[in-house]
């Protein structure tokens, strides 16, 4: 039988901030421990207004994968957010609201049951966005689909074995 996944939701306003970065403390009593130890996370649903930020926008996983690697060096991309005028979704300010780019999420392996949760949001450049600027406002929803720890246990057992 397939693990149901966790779903957990980060709002930018309930997080420590700095410079670029937002850390969200994720109570231990939220995981259940009957799960595996590792689980690919993915950003399923998100978005951002910033009226300080006008480009496309890339979410960072900073808090370390196993099957990424990045030529920046600074963290995991977990998504790309395209920027559209806030007019586009009616409303009569200048806000800017972004939207991911692609349909399928992407998946880092990652230690299961994280007790902090840190994402960087960056320009497509790689500049850093103010995310603690007072206009910037966000909601990120993470998928955490786990690994069954039979199958986890068979992977070892499988490299054990070729590694002799």
């Amino acid at each position: 039988m397939e693990t149901l996944p966790d779903y957990i939701t980060l709002y930018s306003k309930n997080s420590q901030t700095l410079g670029s970065t937002m850390t969200w403390n994720i109570p231990d009593s939220y995981y259940s421990n009957t799960r595996g130890g590792v689980c690919y996370v993915s950003l399923v649903q998100s978005i951002i207004q910033s009226a300080s930020v006008n480009d496309n926008l890339v979410i960072k996983y900073v808090n370390g994968v196993q099957n990424q690697y990045t030529t920046s060096q600074n963290g995991a991309v977990i998504a790309m957010l395209g920027v559209q005028n806030g007019t586009a979704y009616g409303t009569t300010d200048e806000l800017d609201c972004y939207t991911p780019l692609i349909t399928e999420p992407i998946k880092c392996l990652i230690s299961a049951r994280p007790s902090q949760i840190k994402l960087d949001v960056k320009e497509i450049d790689d500049n850093s966005v103010n995310v603690g600027d007072t206009s910037f406002f966000a909601v990120f929803t993470l998928k955490f689909e786990y690994f069954e720890v039979k199958e986890q246990i068979d992977n070892l057992e499988k490299q054990r074995y070729l590694n002799m």
